[in-house]
Order: structure tokens, then sequence, then C-alpha cells
């Protein structure tokens, strides 16, 4: 699915799905600024800012492994590159990564029983 073809309208969402989103959003913002930085040479690492485990546990996973944490980078890492500088982009992306870990956690769900 493109960026594009998420269409966004005006909607209150609840807190338990609104906090993730607003985490994942500033996730791709700061993953882009890192990606532009070490584009031109910088070494971000020290500097870089991880909310990943703060999404996830705010989307009810319990245990956080690092198969999980990878799999939630690689994510924003994917959805960064294809980031353009218009208002809604950042939304949309932030909702495909959403939408992305809730179909994860439901296939580790499933696993489980």
């Amino acid at each position: 699915m493109k960026l594009d073809d998420v269409k966004l309208g005006v909607m209150r969402l609840p807190a338990d799905v609104e906090i993730p989103l607003y985490l994942i959003r500033e996730g791709l913002r700061v993953q882009v600024f890192f990606s532009g930085l070490s584009k031109v040479g910088f070494d971000e690492s020290r500097f870089y800012g991880d909310f990943g485990n703060v999404v996830l546990k705010t989307m009810g996973f319990d245990k956080l492994d690092d198969e999980l944490l990878i799999f939630y980078m690689k994510l924003l890492e994917q959805y960064s590159e294809v980031i353009e500088e218009d208002g809604d982009c950042y939304t949309r992306a932030a909702l495909l990564v959403y939408l992305e870990v809730l179909t994860e956690q439901r296939k580790r769900k499933s696993k489980a029983f």
C-alpha cells in the first residue's frame, strides 16, 4: 500500500490508538532527521531517540523481545524512506506502521494459543 492511498479525514481516536500513533509519527520524524544527518556524514548514533519500547508497550505487548524491536525499527526505516514533506505524510505513514504492528500482534497471539 502506498502512502498516497491512505486518505485521512478529521476524526477523534481513542487514547489507546492516538498515543501510539503520535509516538510512531514522532519516531518517523526522528528517523528521517537522523537518516538525513547520516547521508551528509554525521555519526548520529549517540543521539538517536528510540520510542520503540514505549510504542509497543502502549499497544499491548507484554514481552518485548529483540525480534519484535527489530521488526518495529525496520518498519520505521522502511516507511521513513518514502516520506515526503507534506502535511499528512507522517500521519499516513504512522497509521500504516500502526496497522502492521497490530497485524504482528495478532500473529503472535494466534501462535500463543
